[in-house]
C-alpha cells in the first residue's frame, strides 16, 4: 500500500473521529445562558422577591433543574446527547415566568389595597380618639393632659399622611412601618384617653349615663364618620361641604362659603326643614332681594328630610341633589344624601359633639 494511500485513510480516519465529537448543536447552551439572564431580569423587574417570593423560588428551583439536566446531557459523548428534555424545559420556563410575574403584579396590588385599607382604618381610630378627648370631663387638672393627648394626636395624624404619601409613591415598606407605627401610637392615645377619664370619675366627675354618639366630618376629603358607643364605627360616607366662594353685596357685604373647623355641639334637631332663603341666595341667582320676612324666602325640600343646628348659621342636612365624596358645593354646611342623613339625624342627639376638622 503506498504512502499516499496510508495517509488519506488516517486523514479519513481523524475526520471520522472528530465528526463524532464534535458538538453539532451549540443551541441549548446558548439558550440556557440567555434564559438565565431573563430569568434575573425577569424576577427584578416584576420585584417578585417581594411580592411572590414562593413564585420567584419556584422558577429558580426550576431553572437550576434545567441546568442539572443540561450538565446531565454535556457530560455524554456529542453523538449520544439528546437536548429534547432541554428544549422542553426551555419552554416551560417561559410559562413559568409568567405566571410568576403575574403573582408578583397580584402580590403587589393585595399589598396595596391592605395598606390603604390600614390607613383608612388608622384615620377611623384617629377620629375616635379625637372624639374620646372632646368628650371627656373637663377640670383644671385634666386640661393640661387633654392638651398634650391632642398635641400627640396631630403627631399621629401627620404620620397617617406620612404613610399616605409613601404609599403612593409607590414605598410599601415605608408606608407599612409609618402606618404600624403610628396604629401603635393610637391605641396608646387610647389608653391614656381612658386612664383621664377614669380620674375624673374618682374625682366625681362622673360620664353621662349615655355614651354620647359624635359625628366626624373631613372638611378637606368630604367624608364623615358617625362614631357610637365605645368609638365604634356606625356609619360613614361622603358629604358635601363648602366652594370657599366669596359673593358679593351692596354695601359692600360678602359672603364666603367655607365650612369651619373645630368642635361643635348639635343644638337642635328638626324633621322636615324649611329652608329660610337669606340675601346671599337671590344674589348669587341675579334675582332682587325681597324684604326680610317676605313669604317666598320660605322653601321647603331644598334641606332634605332633616336637619341638625350646630351652631353659627351652620347645618348638618340633606339635599334634593346627589352627595359626591369631596363635593364642595355647599354654602357652609354639611350635606348628606339621604340614607346616611336618616341614621346621623336618629343617632345624635342633643348636646352630641360634631367634629368638624
Amino acid at each position: 500500500m503506498s504512502l499516499k494511500v496510508i495517509v488519506f485513510l488516517a486523514v479519513l480516519l481523524v475526520a471520522g473521529v472528530a465528526l463524532l465529537f464534535w458538538e453539532r448543536d451549540p443551541s441549548p447552551a446558548e439558550a440556557l445562558s440567555q434564559m438565565k439572564q431573563q430569568v434575573e431580569r425577569s424576577i427584578a423587574r416584576s420585584e417578585a422577591e417581594l411580592y411572590a417570593p414562593a413564585a420567584a423560588t419556584a422558577v429558580r428551583d426550576s431553572f437550576a433543574a434545567l441546568e442539572s439536566l443540561f450538565q446531565a446531557q454535556k457530560g455524554r459523548l456529542p453523538f449520544l446527547r439528546n437536548w429534547s428534555q432541554v428544549r422542553a424545559g426551555l419552554g416551560r420556563m417561559e410559562g413559568l415566568l409568567r405566571q410568576m410575574e403575574l403573582a408578583a403584579k397580584q402580590g403587589k396590588e393585595a399589598l396595596r389595597a391592605s395598606l390603604q385599607e390600614a390607613i383608612a382604618a388608622g384615620r377611623a381610630e384617629a377620629d375616635g380618639v379625637e372624639a374620646e378627648i372632646a368628650t371627656a370631663p373637663r377640670s383644671k387638672d385634666s386640661r393640661g393632659v387633654l392638651l398634650r393627648l391632642r398635641t400627640a394626636l396631630q403627631e399621629v395624624r401627620a404620620r397617617i399622611d406620612k404613610a399616605q404619601a409613601a404609599l403612593d409613591a409607590g414605598q410599601f415598606i415605608s408606608a407599612r412601618e409609618e402606618i404600624d407605627g403610628a396604629r401603635a401610637s393610637l391605641a396608646t392615645l387610647r389608653q391614656e384617653v381612658q386612664e383621664a377619664k377614669e380620674r375624673a370619675r374618682e374625682l366625681g366627675m362622673g360620664s353621662p349615663t349615655r355614651s354620647p354618639a359624635v359625628l366626624v366630618v373631613d372638611v378637606s376629603e368630604g367624608r364623615f364618620t358617625l362614631l357610637g358607643s365605645g368609638r365604634s364605627i356606625l356609619r360613614t360616607g361622603p358629604c358635601a361641604t363648602g366652594s370657599g366662594e366669596t359673593v358679593h353685596g351692596s354695601g359692600g357685604r360678602t359672603w364666603t362659603f367655607d365650612t369651619p373647623q373645630g368642635l361643635r355641639r348639635v343644638h337642635h334637631k328638626a324633621p322636615r326643614p324649611i329652608w329660610y332663603k337669606p340675601d346671599w341666595a337671590y344674589i348669587e341667582a341675579g334675582l332682587s332681594v325681597p324684604p326680610a320676612g317676605a313669604p317666598e324666602r320660605w322653601e321647603r325640600g331644598m334641606l332634605g328630610a332633616y336637619a341638625l343646628d350646630i351652631g353659627g348659621g351652620y347645618l348638618v342636612h340633606g339635599s334634593p341633589y346627589a352627595v359626591v365624596a369631596g363635593e364642595r358645593s355647599t354654602h357652609g354646611c354639611v350635606r348628606l344624601a339621604a340614607a346616611d342623613l336618616e341614621v346621623v339625624y336618629q343617632t345624635l342627639q342633643i348636646g352630641d359633639v360634631v367634629l368638624l376638622r
